[in-house]
């Protein structure tokens, strides 16, 4: 049923994540599993955004369902990410069409620049996505009503939560999706920020580390996914190897933790 058999890591993961949720509800005084599921909830968004750029299973409704999955493991629905991923980012990368452009950021501080980056692109991400949504309401397309859908049923769940016990869906729930979407959309000043959208290869930063690559399906090749944004994430590496001759060595990092320390913490 998957079209990639290394998507079988994905739906472990997204089962592991459910399986935390549940063990955090059930254990909510526990402050190291707080920190485990929104990593985990990272993790979601990161498989949200492959899924955008390749479906995971052969049939439409298998994948219908799972978005839908997603959503409820993610926080938010995953059509979202086609307006302001898909149609903006990749298509706009830096320009200002790109509501994720890391241009934004003009703060001596690279601490400040880091940080607050997320609250910086938040409003025109969320503006973006109104005006696409409202363009896919008006041409009744397929795109709208899976969006909908995904958002009467998010909503439903989060109301449900709430009536169960609005504490733990404060902080078991809805506070570890909201650090996830600070982080994806944090990740994105990583990967870019001051490197040269004109260039075929130099438009982003590259983190190569096995560790961050396993856990979070390959997104550390950054520059191969801009130049191939339909391959399956599991191909991304090979597609690395073959491209790496033509990056910028200072663009390509092994340890994603030393390079925020060392040019967003201790850099000035």
């Amino acid at each position: 049923m998957l079209k990639y058999t290394e998507d079988s890591r994905t739906i472990v993961f997204c089962f592991l994540s459910l399986a935390s949720y549940n063990y955090y509800w059930f254990n909510f005084k526990n402050n190291l599993i707080f920190l485990i599921v929104s990593l985990q909830s990272f993790q979601m968004s990161v498989i949200v955004h492959n899924c955008a750029h390749t479906y995971p299973f052969k049939y439409t409704l298998l994948n219908d369902i799972f978005f839908i999955f997603l959503t409820l493991l993610s926080g938010s629905p995953t059509s979202l990410y086609v307006p302001g991923h898909n149609k903006s980012h990749h298509l706009h990368l830096e320009t200002e069409k790109d509501m994720m452009r890391t241009t934004k950021m003009k703060y001596k501080n690279e601490f400040l620049n880091l940080v607050l980056f997320a609250p910086s692109v938040l409003p025109d991400i969320i503006k973006n996505e109104r005006v696409y949504m409202l363009k896919q309401f008006e041409k009744r397309s397929k795109l709208f009503y899976k969006y909908l859908f995904e958002t009467v049923i998010y909503h439903a769940f989060l109301v449900t939560l709430c009536y169960l016990n609005l504490k733990k869906t404060i902080f078991v729930y809805f506070v570890p999706t909201l650090v996830a979407k600070y982080m994806i959309i944090t990740l994105n000043i990583l990967q870019h920020y001051k490197c040269d959208p004109n260039s075929k290869f130099n438009h982003s930063r590259n983190f190569t580390g096995s560790f961050l690559n396993y856990f979070f399906f390959n997104n550390g090749f950054h520059t191969a996914h801009h130049i191939s944004p339909g391959t399956h994430w599991s191909l991304l590496i090979q597609k690395h190897e073959k491209i790496k001759e033509n990056i910028n060595p200072s663009l390509i990092k092994d340890n994603i933790l030393t390079y925020i320390v060392s040019h967003h913490v201790l850099y000035y």
